[in-house]
This record gives C-alpha cells, sequence and structure tokens, in this order.
C-alpha cells in the first residue's frame, strides 16, 4: 500500500509544477528561442543574434497572439486568433507567413531547404 500512495503524491507534485522552459541558443551563445509553459499558457519566443526579440507566440485556452518585430525592437505585425490587429507595412504579414512556413519546413526535415540558388552547373 505503501508504494501506490507514494507514487499518487508523486503525480499530484509533478502537475503543481509553476512552469517548463526550453532554451534553444545561437553558436555565439546568444538565445535562440524560449518557450514558456505555464499551467495555462504557453509562450514562445525567438531571437534575433543582437539578442532583440523577433518572434512572440502566445497561446491559452482560447487565445492565440504571435507577434514580429524588427532587428531593432519595432513591432512589425501583431496576429490575434488569425485576425491582423496591426501592421507596420503593407506586407508585413508575409513575414510572420514564412516564419510559419520555414518552421514548419525545419520541423519536419530537421534542416532548412535554403533558396536554391546554390546549385551551380
Amino acid at each position: 500500500m505503501r508504494i501506490i500512495s507514494a507514487v499518487l503524491f508523486f503525480m499530484t507534485t509533478l502537475s503543481f509544477s509553476q512552469e517548463k522552459i526550453e532554451k534553444e541558443y545561437f553558436k555565439n551563445g546568444q538565445l535562440k528561442s524560449e518557450k514558456i509553459i505555464k499551467e495555462d499558457v504557453i509562450i514562445f519566443k525567438e531571437f534575433y543574434k543582437n539578442g532583440q526579440e523577433k518572434y512572440i507566440k502566445t497561446q491559452s485556452d482560447n487565445n492565440i497572439t504571435e507577434e514580429v518585430y524588427s532587428k531593432r525592437g519595432e513591432l512589425i505585425v501583431k496576429v490575434i486568433n488569425g485576425n491582423i490587429e496591426f501592421s507596420a507595412y503593407e506586407n508585413a504579414i508575409n513575414e510572420l507567413k514564412n516564419r510559419n512556413q520555414d518552421e514548419v519546413k525545419r520541423h519536419h526535415h530537421g534542416h532548412s531547404h535554403g533558396n536554391g540558388h546554390h546549385h551551380h552547373h
């Protein structure tokens, strides 16, 4: 009996852990990305090599907010639940779309395909 109660106790303490943080770094040691998982919110951030925030995605139960920033730290585009709330210039949303496509490529193959301009025949 004692073993079962110990396991149950361990499981309940796990579910109360406040937050989980995953970090990825550039070769130069700068923070590349950070994922913070709290009880009901997931925050994902990407950074430029200069340390500026590049992309922030905040996801809670029924809300997804995405923000893309320039290398100077200026907000370029903000999307809430798929609706553009702010766009610094006309094609700013493309930066978010391109970013998401890059992420999909990376996650499926573990490498990016580049832009195909490196093939000299």
